[in-house]
């Protein structure tokens, strides 16, 4: 890897509970652009639930960051529980993911349903001015450093990881997990593509435009 990884702005932070890796990812980019003051306990206060969807975390970058360019993607604008590793939770889901996605647009969180492109994901990371957050599913998450699978499970288990850099020698994504102590994985194109493409994740994925200067000391 050409670039060294204390060079990408974004830092790790550790999940607390099993249900808050999507705040963890947010806690992550929050503290990217500068927000030193945010820590984990307080954005799983704010999102107030254990069950935690890509919309979600999308108010609550809008909320602490309201200023900052963002876009969702998703292949479903909706609640929907088509894997068992929803359905427990689903009726109380239901109703709150879909007025979150009701009310996004006059929110200023922009959501467009499609699915973005692999090529898309390597020109935004190689440039080093976005992350994406990514909804995957773990047992796919093979990290080339250590040459093991995440999760060997049959199932599905989403987890939200935070991608920030591409490299083009090894032709991996390099991507921070909030539940793992490692400060980064690699993961190849495929085997990235296999587990953002799983059944269950909706191929959701938050790319976000990481300024400069806008939002340090904070």
């Amino acid at each position: 890897m050409d670039t060294p990884i204390e060079h990408f702005i974004v830092p790790h932070v550790l999940q607390q509970n099993s249900f808050d890796c999507g705040p963890a990812c947010v806690c992550m980019v929050l503290r990217g652009l500068g927000f030193f003051g945010i820590n984990l306990w307080e954005l799983n206060k704010k999102v107030a639930v254990s069950s935690i969807w890509t919309i979600d975390l999308a108010f609550l970058l809008r909320y602490y960051a309201p200023d900052l360019d963002f876009t969702f993607y998703t292949t479903h604008t909706g609640a929907r529980a088509d894997d068992k590793f929803y359905r427990s939770s689903f009726d109380e889901d239901e109703r709150r993911v879909n007025r979150l996605f009701s009310i996004a647009k006059n929110n200023n969180v922009n959501v467009i349903r499609m699915i973005l492109p692999l090529e898309n994901f390597r020109r935004l990371l190689f440039n080093s001015k976005f992350v994406i957050i990514a909804l995957v599913n773990s047992r796919f998450l093979k990290c080339q450093l250590c040459q093991v699978y995440k999760l060997r499970v049959n199932d599905y288990v989403g987890h939200f990881i935070v991608l920030i850099g591409f490299d083009p020698n090894s032709n991996c994504f390099i991507y921070r997990d909030p539940g793992i102590t490692e400060q980064y994985c690699m993961i190849s194109m495929n085997d990235f593509e296999r587990a953002r493409r799983s059944c269950g994740t909706d191929e959701d994925c938050i790319v976000i435009r990481m300024p400069s200067h806008q939002y340090l000391n904070r």
